[in-house]
């Protein structure tokens, strides 16, 4: 089992994970903008 993960690189990937989504949210947020217009 993973339980000799510490809480710190447990925090360090979320905050990883979170940065990605919110990159992957504006990348997307153009996209449909971008359809939007074309649609």
């Amino acid at each position: 089992m993973a339980r000799n993960i510490s809480k710190e690189s447990l925090t360090q990937k979320i905050e990883k994970v979170e940065k990605a989504i919110s990159r992957n949210r504006e990348q997307y947020d153009k996209l449909t903008v971008e359809f939007g217009r074309h649609g």
